[in-house]
């Protein structure tokens, strides 16, 4: 059973809604353009994914397993990404900080809730580097 009305105090059904703000960082290979040697540090600006074609006038997906593809904003060179791992993390200083030291990029500010809104550390391969 839900609060409907404006003025009662949230039940816990709504509270698994309400919003938090988190933040993303990733780690990938290559960490820099093989072409141009540009840095790939923040999605939009210097490099885009790739996530699907146009061929004669119509769009489809493009499925890869176990990798994406990057498009690199300088040069427009075409780069297979491999995701190695990401966080998700509700400490804004932390996140600053696993960019600075450890080697993360891409730092995002998100808008999570419920199960969602949940400090996760996600591997998706284990190096060496």
């Amino acid at each position: 059973m839900t609060n409907t009305h404006p003025t009662e105090s949230p039940t816990k059904f709504d509270e698994q809604f309400v919003t938090k703000k988190m933040y993303f960082v990733e780690k990938f290979l290559p960490p820099d353009c093989p072409k141009c040697r540009q840095s790939f540090k923040e999605e939009g600006k210097d490099w885009v994914r790739l996530l699907g074609d146009i061929l004669d006038g119509k769009k489809s997906g493009r499925v890869t397993e176990g990798y994406q593809i990057m498009v690199c904003k300088h040069c427009e060179n075409l780069t297979a990404q491999f995701l190695l791992d990401n966080y998700t993390i509700s400490d804004k200083e932390e996140a600053v900080r696993l960019c600075r030291e450890e080697g993360y990029v891409n730092l995002k500010e998100l808008e999570a809730f419920g199960t969602s809104a949940v400090d996760t550390h996600t591997i998706y391969v284990k190096t060496k580097i």
